[in-house]
């Protein structure tokens, strides 16, 4: 702990892959962004060249390598979002880990201690989010990699490499998403904090 922050306590490993710029990670309306300017509908894109690290996680499975990879659009990562919250709202998720997830940003400064209980839980508000595109079996896919904002350049500082947290609990998950189907495909949580 330092600089008065409270950091959850996990292993971040960052995947080192491609050449120094790593082919412009971000949208770009999120470079250089910090947390204040993150709104809702803003996430990471990430080169399709880092596809296979992000299928890489290390404390939770991930779907399948895939074939090949590609870039989404924003409004697949919309209706993605959409889905997804939709799925977690249902599964009871977002009311389980209220709690951890408030606490975390308010610890770090990113809400007020007084104000944490009406803080929304939600993707947009409460969770860091990466996507790449998948291709597998000729059927277009999209992976999310999923963790807390805790105000720590794991969430703030846009980059080439997708974000990999060892641990850390279930606040950390991925999810995939079947274009043509519309549908989930994948869900897994991180191992123990």
């Amino acid at each position: 702990m330092s600089g008065g922050r409270v950091l959850p306590l996990f292993l971040l490993c960052l995947t080192a892959c491609g050449g120094a710029d790593g082919g412009t990670a971000a949208t770009a309306r999120n470079a250089g962004a910090t947390m204040a300017d993150m709104q809702p509908g803003d996430w990471r894109i990430l080169n399709p060249a880092h596809g296979p690290a992000m299928l890489q996680q290390c404390s939770r499975d991930a779907p399948g390598a895939g074939d090949s990879y590609w870039m989404p659009q924003d409004n697949d990562i919309a209706r993605f979002e959409t889905l997804l919250g939709e799925r977690l709202t249902r599964d009871g998720y977002f009311t389980q880990h209220a709690t951890t997830v408030r606490d975390t940003l308010a610890a770090n400064g990113l809400i007020g201690v007084e104000t944490r209980a009406a803080h929304p839980v939600t993707l947009a508000a409460a969770w860091m989010r990466e996507y790449v595109g998948v291709v597998r079996d000729g059927q277009r896919l999209i992976y999310g990699n999923f963790g807390p904002r805790d105000g720590s350049p794991f969430d703030r500082a846009p980059t080439a490499q997708p974000r990999i947290a060892c641990d850390g609990g279930p606040t950390f998950f991925g999810a995939e998403y079947a274009i043509d189907d519309q549908r989930i495909t994948h869900i897994a949580y991180n191992g123990p904090q």
